[in-house]
């Protein structure tokens, strides 16, 4: 028996008590990567993302192509990471739209903010107010 056993658990039982509060880029990418890469240590992984793309941003903002050359990274695991970046993305824009009359500045810039998480390339979005 190691120290290392039962180490997913903990941190999975960690994340759903507390949420990502506390934890560090190593261990939030080391989760994510339990939900694809099963029955092996993702902390190595894990590091050498964070060394190779220099944070957890830049990982999830990552191409699937570059993700991949990482050791330890496949296909599906690749994916699983740049789809974070996408379904946050989908997920605050789809949250913004549930508010139709924005008649505030503040308001106006809330619900464009969304539409730009996590894009790599220049983007506009035109919104027209009446």
């Amino acid at each position: 028996m190691s120290i290392h056993d039962g180490h997913r658990s903990r941190l999975k039982e960690r994340f759903q008590n507390q949420g990502l509060d506390g934890f560090t880029e190593v261990q939030v990418l080391e989760l994510a990567l339990f939900y694809c890469i099963p029955r092996k240590d993702t902390n190595p992984i894990a590091h050498a993302l964070l060394e190779h793309f220099g944070g957890l941003s830049q990982v999830l903002e990552a191409p699937v192509e570059e993700l991949k050359r990482i050791p330890g990274m496949g296909e599906s695991s690749a994916s699983f990471l740049h789809l974070i970046t996408e379904l946050g993305r989908y997920y605050m824009v789809h949250r913004s739209t549930q508010t139709p009359i924005l008649p505030t500045l503040e308001q106006c810039a809330e619900y464009l903010v969304p539409h730009f998480f996590g894009r790599r390339l220049e983007t506009v979005f035109l919104l027209c107010l009446d």
